[in-house]
């Protein structure tokens, strides 16, 4: 099922991966959007 996510969302999610990988470069890509996912209820593969 495909869901929608409103554009703020996106935008601050996509904040959020970039200062946690300039901040912790060393947790990876993945690392990095399992924890932001587990914060906002959206799954790593989706981020």
């Amino acid at each position: 099922m495909l869901t929608q996510y409103p554009a703020e969302l996106k935008t601050r999610t996509l904040r959020q991966l970039a200062d946690h990988l300039e901040n912790i470069p060393e947790t990876g890509t993945y690392t990095a959007c399992r924890n932001i996912g587990e914060h906002l209820g959206i799954g790593p593969e989706t981020l």
